[in-house]
C-alpha cells in the first residue's frame, strides 16, 4: 500500500514539475506551483507522514504469547522507553515546526496560516493518540522494556 502510494506522489510530482518547466521555459517567471497545488502537496506530505507516525507505533504493539496468564509481564512493547523516545516521539516532535512551515506555505494570510498549523497540529495529536492506542498494554498484564 506504501508503495503505490509513494509512486503515485512522485507522479503527481513529476507530472507538475514537468509542467511548470514547460512554463519556465516559455517566459522567465520564478516557479512556484498555485495555491491550490501547494494545498495539494501538503495534505499529500501529512497522509504520507502521519501513516509512518501511526506505523512506527506498531513495533511496540505488545503481543501476548500463548499460554500467557493474565497478571504477567510483557516485555518489549511501550515500556521500552528508548524506543519511544528516538522512533516515536522525537520524529513527532520534530514535525510540529515542518507543520508550521508547511501552513505558511500553503496560506495567503496570517490567519490562513495560524489555522492551517492548529488543523495540521490537530491531525498530527490525533496520530499520536491513534498510535498509542495501538500500543496499549492489554488488559491483565503488565508491559516493561525489554
Amino acid at each position: 500500500m506504501l508503495p503505490v502510494l509513494l509512486l503515485t506522489l512522485l507522479g503527481l510530482a513529476l507530472y507538475f514539475s514537468i509542467g511548470s518547466l514547460r512554463r519556465r521555459l516559455k517566459d522567465n517567471t520564478p516557479l512556484r506551483p498555485s495555491l491550490s497545488i501547494r494545498r495539494w502537496l501538503v495534505a499529500a506530505v501529512t497522509v504520507v507522514g502521519v501513516a509512518a507516525h501511526v506505523a512506527s507505533w506498531l513495533p511496540l504493539r505488545p503481543a501476548v504469547p500463548a499460554g500467557a496468564s493474565p497478571g504477567g509481564v510483557l516485555y518489549g512493547g511501550p515500556g521500552d522507553g528508548l524506543f519511544l523516545m528516538l522512533f516515536v516521539t522525537a520524529p513527532w516532535l520534530l514535525m510540529q515546526p515542518i507543520n508550521a512551515l508547511l501552513a505558511c506555505y500553503c496560506s495567503r494570510t496570517t490567519a490562513q496560516a495560524i489555522i492551517g498549523t492548529v488543523i495540521l497540529v490537530a491531525v498530527w495529536i490525533a496520530a499520536g493518540a491513534l498510535g498509542s492506542e495501538l500500543a496499549t498494554c492489554p488488559d491483565g498484564f503488565r508491559c516493561v522494556g525489554g
